[in-house]
């Protein structure tokens, strides 16, 4: 794999992880009927995407 593959493949995939992100904010803030267990639940999901995306940030500055 050439790096432009590299880091198309790690832009791509941290696009993936924004949207999804994005989707959790939505899901959460959406719904009034939604426990506020199951709420803290996609915080804490939210928070780990977040997280991801800093580690994967990381791993391409180190590579």
């Amino acid at each position: 794999m050439t790096e432009q593959e590299k880091t198309t493949e790690v832009t791509i995939t941290k696009g993936h992880i924004w949207e999804a992100h994005t989707q959790l904010c939505i899901a959460s803030s959406g719904s009034m009927k939604m426990s506020a267990e199951a709420k803290s639940k996609l915080n804490k999901a939210r928070i780990l995407m977040q997280e991801a995306i800093v580690q994967i940030n990381a791993d391409v500055s180190s590579s």
